[in-house]
């Protein structure tokens, strides 16, 4: 099995900004990061396409709401320690809540960035995002300055 050395570390830390960066839609980034975390660290790329199949053939995600369907209520705390309600939320219009792995996932730093990239049309057509994490508080407020996201960032 392959070692991840410090060399190969670099080298993906180094493809990850290039994804970021690169002219192209979320999906793209995203194969872009895959290919490259394939090349470099194989048994990465390997455990993950394992992790991906025993989700689908567990159901992942089959009784997770889908777009328009009602989320059931949340009680959480935001990255200031905060507690939110989905209802609160609600009041100031259409929510459109993402969930993300932590800060550590670069696949996740990708998705947060392009919700980013789009909140001008999100906002201009009345909606809000959250960002639901299971991290603990330090790590959400973290990721949230570091991103520079302008959506609260729950924890759970």
């Amino acid at each position: 099995m392959t070692q991840l050395t410090p060399a190969n570390a670099e080298r993906l830390r180094n493809a990850f900004l290039q994804c970021r960066d690169m002219d192209g839609s979320l999906r793209e980034q995203l194969e872009a990061y895959a290919a490259a975390g394939r090349e470099i660290f194989p048994a990465y790329g390997e455990a993950v396409d394992r992790l991906v199949a025993r989700l689908h053939a567990n159901g992942g995600g089959e009784s997770a709401p889908r777009p328009g369907d009602a989320m059931p209520p949340f009680v959480l705390p935001d990255d200031e320690g905060r507690l939110v309600t989905l209802n609160s939320l609600i009041t100031r219009g259409p929510v459109a809540v993402m969930f993300f792995r932590g800060h550590w996932c670069p696949y996740c730093r990708l998705n947060v960035r392009a919700v980013i990239q789009a909140m001008d049309r999100i906002t201009a057509a009345g909606g809000q995002v959250v960002a639901i994490t299971p991290e603990l508080q330090e790590y959400a407020e973290r990721f949230k300055t570091e991103s520079a996201a302008p959506f609260p960032m729950l924890t759970d």
